[in-house]
């Protein structure tokens, strides 16, 4: 595809600078090259990962997995050292916002041939996660421009081959064309699997100057093997009557530094690409370079350089490979807020460990006590605040504890204990068939440790026994009264039937039969 897009450049050069004035078709391709550095090194296989800001561009449906207001912009030098010099690039800004109802996505991608050639996309995008799948959609504006040169304004005369002062007709309505499209993509998780498809051009602008030409259909399916040290994606891409391969792979070499590798393979193009990124704190420096294997001789590739940003939270991973900075006291203040608000937290968390070992204390519950501040002791305090003067002090302070109360013995009964009691008790319950009973007990066991999981299993299965049994009751409650009503019907005592019908509907609206019954009882009462 690429050398499809640089002979039709070249083409439309020639034609300006060699051929006479003719009925010419000349028009914008707008193929796809991509967008960012991240994903070109990765051969573009982007459409089942999408997780970023470029999901604009590759799969508007990954915006909905996005938690965190990002921006990010590249920057690329294509097809580098060509032998008429030509100077190609491709620029490009998006951004993400998330809603509570939906994400929001802007994009804005440049690709120019300087002073002859030029495409402007503009996208707003918006997507949302369904119960099964997200799905998102991208607006489209396109402008195509062709740069005013001599060779636009002075065309070549198809009769004597020499300019002869007017303009090529190809451009009699103008240097520029402007259009309308949309993408649309839907991804769907499966455990460490994801699968895309995305849409390109489902409504296809008419980007022609002279002639009429809609952009093609262009439909991408993929799948991504998404793991916490590794991503393996692969696609196909379906434009027109032919078709290409794309494979990728990012690899987290360390916490903060990852490598990334492509190859990409269709009927005029075959490519490898390789790329790497660096972290740092909310920064992600990305670089990229792809070299053509056919189709476009005697270049050096295409480099692409990114940056990008993304607010909020800091994944574990990023805070992890980030310096300890020992600061004291005012020095704090310096930190980035991010770090300051993790600093905040792990000390909220300590302290309530402490204070609760202090209250145990005074009860003279030294076991719990001693379990506490070896909560506080053992605390995984992230990397970025470790030594904190602070949280090193409440540490120190809880290893003192433990020294000081190390022997002494409880004179009330233990966390241990009192839920060893309380799941007795609920299990005798359950075994007796008294289940609220059982639920009370075990609830009991979850207010000294909310992450019981065997109480929160038993909680789940007395539960359902109760339902059943309530279901059970009311099915009793429904034939008993409908039974009554049968009786009074055949009585002659229609009043009294409809009353016993009236509370079978009360049990259950939808039981059409005791409706029915009704109404025979009401005509036999006029």
């Amino acid at each position: 595809m690429m050398k499809k897009i640089i002979k039709q450049i070249i083409a439309l050069t020639a034609l300006l600078l060699f051929m006479p004035a003719a009925p010419v078709r000349v028009f914008a391709s707008f193929e796809d090259l991509g967008a960012g550095a991240r994903a070109a090194g990765m051969a573009n296989a982007f459409t089942a990962i999408a997780d970023d800001a470029y999901a604009v561009y590759y799969n508007p449906a990954g915006l909905a997995g996005l938690r965190n207001p990002e921006v990010a912009s590249s920057m690329g030098k294509m097809f580098m050292n060509l032998s008429d010099n030509s100077d190609i690039g491709d620029t490009n800004l998006m951004m993400a916002y998330p809603l509570k109802f939906a994400v929001l996505g802007i994009g804005v991608k440049n690709f120019a041939l300087d002073g002859y050639y030029g495409e402007n996309q503009y996208a707003f995008a918006a997507a949302r996660r369904f119960r099964y799948f997200d799905m998102g959609v991208s607006l489209k504006q396109m402008t195509v421009e062709y740069g005013s040169t001599k060779y636009t304004a002075n065309a070549i005369d198809n009769n004597t081959g020499l300019a002869g002062g007017a303009g090529d007709p190809v451009f009699d309505s103008g240097l520029s064309k402007s259009g309308f499209g949309a993408d649309a993509g839907i991804l769907k998780n499966s455990g460490d699997m994801r699968f895309g498809i995305s849409l390109q051009n489902i409504v296809a602008p008419d980007m022609g100057i002279k002639e009429t030409y809609k952009l093609p259909l262009r439909i991408k399916t993929g799948m991504a093997l998404i793991k916490p040290g590794y991503k393996l994606s692969g696609e196909y891409n379906k434009e027109d009557a032919g078709g290409g391969f794309r494979l990728g792979a990012e690899v987290n070499v360390l916490t903060f530094f990852r490598l990334r590798g492509g190859f990409e393979y269709g009927p005029d193009i075959a490519n490898i690409s390789a790329g790497a990124s660096y972290r740092m704190n909310l920064f992600s420096f990305d670089y990229a370079f792809t070299l053509p294997l056919s189709g476009v001789e005697g270049t050096l590739g295409n480099h692409w350089i990114g940056l990008s940003v993304r607010f909020g939270e800091l994944p574990e991973q990023v805070m992890a490979s980030e310096k300890t900075i020992r600061e004291p006291g005012a020095a704090r203040e310096k930190k980035d807020p991010m770090t300051e608000k993790i600093r905040k937290l792990t000390l909220k968390n300590m302290k309530r460990l402490y204070l609760l070992a202090l209250a145990a204390e005074k009860r003279g519950e030294y076991e719990n006590a001693r379990r506490y501040h070896q909560q506080v002791i053992f605390y995984n305090v992230p990397t970025v605040v470790s030594g904190d003067p602070e949280i090193m002090e409440l540490i120190s302070k809880s290893r003192e504890a433990q020294d000081k109360h190390g022997d002494r013995v409880s004179s009330a009964p233990t966390d241990i204990e009192l839920m060893k009691k309380h799941f007795s008790a609920a299990t005798e319950y359950y075994k007796n068939k008294e289940y609220e009973k059982a639920v009370k007990e075990w609830k009991k066991v979850l207010e000294i440790d909310p992450a019981h999981k065997l109480s929160l299993a038993k909680i789940a299965l007395a539960e359902e026994e109760l339902a059943k049994e309530k279901e059970q009751d009311k099915l009793k409650r429904k034939k008993e009264h409908f039974s009554k009503a049968t009786v009074y019907y055949i009585k002659g005592e229609y009043a009294q039937a409809i009353k016993e019908w009236q509370k079978v509907l009360e049990l259950d609206p939808s039981h059409e039969l005791s409706r029915r019954k009704i109404m025979q009882a009401q005509e036999k009462l006029k």
